[in-house]
């Protein structure tokens, strides 16, 4: 954590506020994102857990033909 990153973190404690970690923050539409590489690593991090869920999917479900193809380019 950076120099700024602990001041911010310090205001924003001694203001009353309540330190939210990055995933209750993900999950939350009102949530401010003081450092964008922190939601940049969030957005990476769904990205990585949908790619596997859908790949477990796609590798159950034998998918042929036209819905295949359309699944595969879609």
């Amino acid at each position: 954590m950076t120099n700024s990153s602990k001041k911010k973190e310090e205001v924003h404690l001694a203001n009353g506020g309540v330190k939210q970690s990055t995933w209750s923050k993900a999950f939350n539409s009102n949530a401010v994102w003081e450092e964008k590489d922190e939601f940049l690593d969030v957005i990476y991090w769904i990205r990585q857990i949908i790619a596997i869920i859908l790949g477990v999917i796609w590798g159950i479900a034998p998918l042929k033909g036209f819905v295949g193809l359309a699944m595969w380019y879609g």
